[in-house]
C-alpha cells in the first residue's frame, strides 16, 4: 500500500530557535510517504523566512495580509491554520505550532492508526507537556471525544497533535469564523469523522501555552457553549435513550431467566 502524502502546517510568530527545532522534527520523520511543510508567519521580520530557507521541503507564507491588525493571537492562529489547509498539497494535514516538536514516528504512527481504524479520517496522540509530564487521554474520552469536548468546553488534545484528511478539513467551517479555534475546530472535525488515538507521546511542547486562560479564550468558551447548545442536548438525549435501552434489554434478559427457572 502506498503511503499517503502529508503536509505539516506550521504556525509561527516572532520565530526563534523553536521554529528551527520544529522544522528539524519534521525533517527527522521516519515515514516512507511524501512529506512537505508550509510555514505561516505573522511577523514583519525576515527571521522566519531565513530559517525556512534551510529546509528544502518547506514553503514560506507571510500571512499578515490575511489578518486584521486588531486580531488577537488566537485569531492569528485560526487564520494560520486555515491558510495551512489552503496551501497544503498533501492528502493529510498535520498541524504544528512553532513551539512543538514531533516525535520521529509521529506521522507514521498516526497514519498506521488510521489504517487500523477504517472509519477514521484522522488521528491524534498523547503529548508531553512543557514541564515534562505526559498527558494521556483516558479510555472513556477516547471512546467519545465529542461528548467530552462538548461537556467540558475543552479539547482532550492540542491542535498540534492532530493529523486529519485534508478534504475533510476543507469541508469544515473556516477556523477564523469559529468562537474558539481549538475547541470548535476539534468539534467540527469530530462531527465528520471518528479519530484514531495513539497512546504514545508523539508531540513534545517546548514552551507553555500563552492564551489558554485569557479573557479572549474564556469568552470563546462561552460562545462555544451557545453555538453547540442544541447539539449537546441532542447527544445527551441520545445517550439517555441508549442507556434506557440497555436497561430495558437487561430487564428482559432477567425476566426470561426467571421464567425458565419457574418452569423447571
Amino acid at each position: 500500500m502506498t503511503s499517503p502524502s502529508v503536509t505539516v502546517a506550521v504556525a509561527t510568530y516572532e520565530p526563534d530557535e523553536t521554529l528551527r527545532a520544529a522544522l528539524d522534527s519534521i525533517a527527522a520523520q521516519q515515514y516512507d510517504g511524501p512529506i512537505s511543510a508550509v510555514v505561516l508567519d505573522n511577523t514583519e521580520t525576515p527571521a522566519a523566512e531565513a530559517i525556512v530557507d534551510e529546509f528544502p521541503f518547506a514553503d514560506y507564507h507571510w500571512q499578515l495580509d490575511h489578518i486584521p491588525r486588531q486580531s488577537t493571537g488566537m485569531a492569528n492562529l485560526a487564520v494560520a491554520r486555515d491558510l495551512g489547509v489552503q496551501f497544503a498539497d498533501g492528502e493529510y494535514v498535520h498541524f504544528l505550532d512553532d513551539n512543538d516538536i514531533l516525535d520521529p514516528d509521529a506521522i507514521s504512527a498516526k497514519i498506521d492508526a488510521i489504517h487500523h481504524h477504517p472509519q477514521a479520517r484522522g488521528a491524534y496522540s498523547a503529548i508531553q507537556k512543557a514541564d515534562g509530564t505526559l498527558k494521556h487521554v483516558p479510555p472513556v474520552v477516547v471512546d467519545n471525544p465529542l461528548t467530552f469536548t462538548l461537556a467540558n468546553l475543552r479539547p482532550p488534545t492540542l491542535p498540534s497533535a492532530l493529523l486529519v484528511d485534508r478534504e475533510l478539513l476543507v469541508d469544515c467551517p473556516p477556523r477564523r469564523t469559529l468562537p474558539h479555534e481549538d475547541i470548535c475546530g476539534l468539534i467540527e472535525i469530530l462531527l465528520r469523522t471518528p479519530l484514531a488515538y495513539v497512546d504514545e507521546p508523539l508531540l513534545r511542547r517546548t514552551t507553555p501555552p500563552g492564551m489558554s486562560t485569557g479573557r479572549v479564550s474564556q469568552q470563546g468558551r462561552l460562545d462555544t457553549h451557545e453555538r453547540y447548545t442544541g447539539l449537546r442536548a441532542e447527544l445527551l438525549a441520545s445517550q439517555l435513550q441508549h442507556h434506557a435501552q440497555q436497561t430495558a434489554d437487561r430487564l428482559r434478559r432477567q425476566l426470561a431467566v426467571d421464567e425458565r427457572d419457574q418452569q423447571t
